[in-house]
């Protein structure tokens, strides 16, 4: 419906100049587990190469969101030798502090 009245919406297109410039970070509800509650997955994807990293938790917390990124993502990209600049989010409670 957006792209329909607003032409520019209909294609997006995310570029990148190296990898590790964009990382995209989001928090996805998978489903209810019996004993654990609910389950989230956190996946981070670099825009430019298809490398992805990807982590379940228990809670939408801040410290979660912290996690993967200083657990997993910045620890492989400093072994590489690579810089991550930016990391986009989208703007949940989970990356603002709330």
């Amino acid at each position: 419906m957006l792209a329909k009245h607003r032409p520019e919406y209909a294609e997006r297109h995310v570029e990148s100049l190296r990898p590790s410039y964009l990382l995209c970070k989001d928090t996805l509800y998978v489903c209810i587990l019996k004993g654990a509650g609910r389950l989230y997955l956190k996946p981070v994807v670099d825009t430019y190469s298809p490398k992805a990293f990807a982590k379940f938790y228990t809670a939408k917390l801040a410290i979660n969101a912290a996690d993967i990124a200083y657990g997993r993502v910045l620890p492989f990209y400093e072994a590489e030798g690579l810089f991550v600049e930016v990391i986009l989010t989208d703007k949940g409670n989970e990356y603002i502090g709330s």
